[in-house]
């Protein structure tokens, strides 16, 4: 009998030494869920995404032909293009440096720069007619949106050269206009390195242009793939940021809505876009910035959402490469 209660409290020693091994890995696990910034989200009445969609986007990959058309169609006359696995592209090397041509041939984006048109004039157009130079140009050559009311103007900016003279005086001279032209679907804009026609205008006309617009092949009820409770986001946001930003002290979400989102994938889905104030440390010296993030408003989206930095060819930078016609 005494060698049996013995045996029963070592078995019960053993199991609470367990137990507290097993609970203080639990404590620490949960300290370092806790570590990273402080992070505080203005209470915000969120819009539920019930009544929004789900853009399956058509195929956008081309083949050599089409480019070859589009090159001549831009610049007056043909060229033999040079190609790899990835796009078509045209230098136009030491003799015109400034001459750039690229088509990427999974999504279908267009690059290009147009150096007979780089010395620009003394009067530059107003944003209202760079849009209409960047509509009539697109039509021209066979690259227009199908839909034009989804073109919006975002942004109109520029190029300013600025002259420092002998006696110390500066002035400033315009040389281009550069123009943003977002999409607008269903009252909403839409976020992303795709859905955009970015264009640098002067006085004779279009400098360079990038395009990445692909059109709707389909449209689903955004219900059909879980809609997410508006009253989950900030916790999804609060996650997102203190993966995102580790080592900032603080961080302040001062905005956060119901938008699109274009990835460069297959599809156009709704999402929280939330703009936050990172802070750091007095330490580290890395000034406080704006930042602008993405999370889902779909239970299960139909791809991941991709943080808004642009990498090379508009595609985030430290993240698998979704394009048109090839998904993960």
């Amino acid at each position: 009998m005494n060698s049996f209660s013995l045996k029963n409290r070592w078995i019960v020693l053993s199991a609470l030494v367990v137990g507290l091994l097993i609970a203080g890995v639990i404590a620490v696990g949960q300290q370092r869920v806790q570590r990273g910034p402080a992070v505080f989200i203005e209470r915000i009445a969120l819009e539920p995404a019930w009544d929004t969609f789900v853009v399956e986007l058509r195929d956008g990959s081309v083949n050599q032909d089409t480019v070859l058309k589009i090159f001549e169609r831009i610049y007056g006359y043909q060229v033999d293009l040079k190609t790899d696995e990835e796009a078509f592209f045209y230098t136009g090397g030491k003799k015109d440096p400034s001459l750039f041509f690229l088509v990427d041939r999974r999504s279908g984006e267009l690059s290009f720069t147009r150096s007979e048109f780089l010395m620009g004039g003394e009067k530059l157009p107003s944003g209202r007619e760079c849009f209409g130079a960047v509509l009539a140009f697109l039509n021209d050559v066979g690259l227009a949106p199908l839909d034009e009311g989804e073109m919006v103007i975002a942004h109109v900016g520029g190029l300013t050269e600025t002259t420092l003279h002998d006696n110390g005086k500066e002035t400033q001279e315009q040389k281009l206009v550069t123009i943003h032209i977002a999409r607008h679907l269903f009252d909403r804009d839409v976020y992303g390195p795709g859905s955009k026609i970015i264009a640098h205008l002067n006085e004779f006309g279009i400098v360079g242009l990038t395009k990445r617009w692909t059109e709707i092949a389909e449209v689903t009820e955004a219900k059909a793939f879980g809609v997410q409770s508006p009253d989950k986001i900030p916790q999804l946001i609060e996650t997102h940021l203190r993966n995102e930003w580790v080592s900032a002290s603080k961080i302040e979400v001062t905005d956060i809505k119901l938008v699109y989102y274009d990835g460069m994938g297959n599809f156009i889905q709704p999402v929280y876009a939330f703009v936050a104030r990172v802070m750091f440390t007095d330490e580290s010296k890395i000034l406080p910035f704006d930042y602008l993030g993405f999370v889902p408003a779909l239970v299960n989206p139909p791809e991941p959402v991709f943080r808004v930095e642009i990498g090379d060819r508009g595609l985030p930078p430290r993240e698998a490469k979704p394009t048109r016609g090839e998904q993960d």
